[in-house]
């Protein structure tokens, strides 16, 4: 039903044409059926170069992942800061076009690790200011066939958007092809009912990304796994399904993402076992 990728964040960052050369192989062998792409700087990887390298393995990039460090910011920001991430983010979409992944993904909105309290005057204006400095974006997405999807994070990451119900507001009147990234992990820390939260999720979702309740292997921890595609089923969803998870060995990596002891034995023991666990249950 699902093609199953994994994002080589699992083994290093940042993800380069060399460690692309070196990791499509492997990843191809393991059995994956598509890669997902982080674009942690302009350039780090070739789209035409990675295009034909996935090819001549048999996968496909299930989509683009959009990074922000600090300096990327589409709210609460100088004009030059916004600018600047709105010319990266078309970049994205380059990419994204032509390596032929459907969607950029991820917390478009503001740097991750970048909190604030806001009052909900503050929020409704915060979602404005989203919306108009998106809007580019969106319609530069939508000529090259390119999707949006805006990922929650949880509350340690962003005071921005949490929640599935505020990222759906956040999006609220932009154009079709902007919608959600599911991200399995923050869903698990932010919301009440996670499985209620997709099933509003699902006329809105562009990527899914999954991964343990600790950041590891799916299927190695408490998240009731069949009950969540059983729910993801019924949105009508059939896009890739992408294991998201970090080494612990890149410092800056590491420290962005919160990863303080290994996750698994090894990088490849992560991957292998979270795509056992996948296929034998989506078959």
């Amino acid at each position: 039903m699902y093609e199953i990728g994994v994002n080589p964040w699992v083994w290093t960052s940042p993800v380069d044409d060399a460690a692309l050369a070196e990791l499509v192989p492997r990843i191809a062998g393991f059995g994956f059926d598509a890669v997902e792409l982080p674009i942690e700087q302009p350039g780090d990887w070739d789209p035409l170069r990675t295009r034909d390298l996935l090819a001549a393995h048999g996968l496909s990039a299930a989509g683009v992942c959009a990074v922000t460090p600090p300096g990327r910011d589409l709210v609460d920001a100088a004009p030059a800061v916004v600018a600047a991430t709105v010319a990266y983010l078309k970049g994205c979409v380059d990419s994204a076009a032509a390596v032929g992944a459907p969607s950029v993904g991820g917390p478009v909105y503001a740097s991750v690790g970048r909190t604030w309290r806001m009052t909900a005057a503050e929020r409704v204006a915060c979602y404005a200011d989203f919306r108009r400095a998106l809007a580019p974006v969106a319609e530069y997405a939508g000529t090259r066939g390119v999707s949006i999807g805006v990922e929650a994070l949880n509350r340690y990451e962003t005071s921005v958007v949490n929640t599935i119900d505020q990222a759906v507001d956040l999006i609220d009147g932009l154009p079709s092809n902007v919608g959600l990234m599911i991200d399995t992990f923050h869903m698990n820390i932010e919301e009440a009912d996670p499985y209620a939260a997709l099933a509003v999720a699902g006329p809105y979702i562009k990527h899914v990304q999954v991964s343990g309740t600790n950041r590891g292997a799916p299927g190695s921890d408490h998240l009731d796994w069949p009950r969540l595609f059983a729910v993801l089923a019924g949105t009508g969803y059939r896009g890739a399904v992408c294991i998201e998870s970090f080494t612990a060995e890149n410092e800056t990596i590491a420290t962005a993402a919160s990863i303080w002891r290994p996750l698994a034995p090894s990088p490849d023991r992560l991957a292998l076992d979270g795509l056992a666990y996948l296929r034998g249950l989506l078959g």
